[in-house]
């Protein structure tokens, strides 16, 4: 697919979490703008973090290694990296590699925000 011009990041908080939020395709070109985002988060005072992948129409395995890697670093921290996913053709990325049984998911910001204050769900479970 190749560097999309229409990729975007931002990041914010809402209810006291941080959250990025990403659109467009997260590929070679883009997934580093988006492991500097969560490494940043990543040496801050929270150690939850929402990544809204919700606008994400495309996700390779460069994006899907940055997933995995912040996953871990997230829950070395004792938190939690919640991921949400609302994009068909990305969640079944992540189904065909075993993702999905071993990253967090959410369908939407407020269940990932909800579930921030309480113990993390079994990996793979789509929460809502």
């Amino acid at each position: 697919m190749g560097g999309n011009a229409a990729f975007r990041l931002t990041t914010g908080e809402r209810e006291g979490v941080p959250l990025i939020v990403a659109s467009g395709e997260v590929d070679l070109a883009t997934s580093p703008e988006l492991r500097e985002a969560l490494a940043q988060m990543s040496h801050g005072q929270h150690r939850t973090v929402v990544l809204d992948l919700s606008g994400v129409s495309f996700l390779d395995s460069t994006g899907l290694s940055v997933l995995v890697a912040f996953h871990k670093r997230f829950r070395e921290l004792g938190g939690e990296l919640r991921i949400v996913v609302t994009d068909r053709r990305v969640t079944k990325v992540m189904e065909l590699v075993g993702l999905d049984d071993v990253l967090v998911l959410h369908a939407s910001v407020e269940q990932a925000l909800d579930s921030a204050e309480n113990p993390p769900p079994a990996p793979g479970a789509l929460a809502g």
